[in-house]
């Protein structure tokens, strides 16, 4: 976990976020503000409809917010031009989906090494890194398998694989563990905790499980766009 008195890697600042057009209207993030400290492994807990996915598309870029300010790394995401942002996202950060979001047709190296062959890496370099990240994930003897030849904590630790490979600062994970029983949860909430321990990647986890809160240093929780409780650190 980030040592006292380091810059937080994440800083939001009053953050709205509104979807719908005319009289259609959604008001879906009402002012957040949220701190998170570099190494921290932060889970995001609330009612379905709270806001917990929106705020963390809107924390990694993958939405514009409609006004307040999101910095990630000192870096102002609403600063970036489209194509800036997408290569922020591809170099400093990493997903996690509840689904696993693997191409079928693509072997688990293949699947790991594609984010970097998308971002420019030469080919050898993005193969190298997709075993080491593989080897990191514990799955080095199914490198040549398709997904439908894995289990399904199996094919969540590729994704896991595919979301370290850049190593990324931050890793944003919406319910990873949302697809897997609760054995399988377990291992895979383990190896998240012990990569965030031993790489001091910062993690942010959209879950609804106590579970999977109860691993993290802090739990943030989100009612009607609103944070309600920042959590108290506990690791």
């Amino acid at each position: 976990m980030a040592t006292n008195g380091e810059a937080p890697v994440v800083v939001a600042r009053d953050v709205h976020k509104t979807y719908g057009t005319g009289e259609v209207q959604v008001h879906v993030l009402k002012g957040v503000s949220l701190d998170i400290a570099r190494g921290e492994m932060v889970a995001i807990m609330g009612p379905s409809g709270g806001g917990k996915t929106t705020l963390l598309n809107c924390l990694s870029g993958l939405d514009d917010v409609d006004s307040g300010t999101i910095t990630i790394g000192g870096s102002d995401l609403s600063q970036m031009k489209d194509s800036e942002k997408t290569r922020f996202r591809a170099t400093k950060m990493g997903y996690i989906f509840q689904a696993f979001n693997l191409l079928p047709v693509l072997t688990a190296l293949e699947n790991v090494e594609m984010p970097l062959l998308i971002s420019g890496f030469p080919p050898k370099e993005s193969r190298e890194k997709a075993r080491t990240a593989l080897d990191l994930v514990g799955l080095s003897d199914r490198s040549g398998h398709y997904p439908s030849q894995m289990s399904g904590g199996q094919q969540q630790r590729v994704t896991i694989a595919r979301a370290l490979v850049n190593q990324p600062e931050i890793v944003w994970a919406d319910e990873p563990t949302g697809n897997l029983d609760s054995e399988t949860a377990a291992e895979v909430m383990g190896l998240l905790t012990r990569l965030n321990r031993e790489l001091n990647n910062t993690f942010v986890i959209i879950t609804h499980s106590d579970a999977v809160a109860e691993l993290s240093h802090r739990t943030v929780r989100m009612m009607d766009g609103l944070i309600v409780d920042h959590g108290t650190g506990t690791a």
